[in-house]
């Protein structure tokens, strides 16, 4: 597991993902993101309190928050990539909560006038 500390270095490892880039005005000051295989983990504050955020290929996602789960105590919540979820040990989620994040990376097509 790698310590990131400087934005251009989290930006990188994740390889402008959308949602790392929409999250990095929120990441907080002076604690450090984690690389591993292609998955970075940070720290950020979208909504006013602390939440970790999972980004990259399932198999190392699970791998890298369960390398930093003692670094993770003061977050509120955590986000991975859904194929994660049952790569963690049992009890890290709420088994009934189905919610997913959903994003785009295209246009949608112009309205027809």
């Amino acid at each position: 597991m790698q310590e990131i500390t400087a934005p251009g270095e989290l930006r990188t490892a994740g390889k402008d993902d959308p949602l790392l880039v929409h999250l990095l005005p929120h990441l907080i000051a002076g604690r450090p993101a984690y690389a591993m295989d292609g998955a970075v983990l940070f720290a950020y504050d979208y909504w006013d309190d602390i939440g970790w955020q999972a980004i990259g290929p399932a198999d190392a996602a699970a791998r890298l928050v369960a390398a930093a789960a003692g670094r993770l105590a003061d977050g509120k919540h955590i986000s991975v990539p859904e194929e994660s979820v049952d790569q963690l040990p049992p009890g890290w989620f709420e088994p009934d909560n189905p919610w997913r994040f959903r994003w785009s990376d295209r246009r949608p097509p112009a309205p027809s006038v």
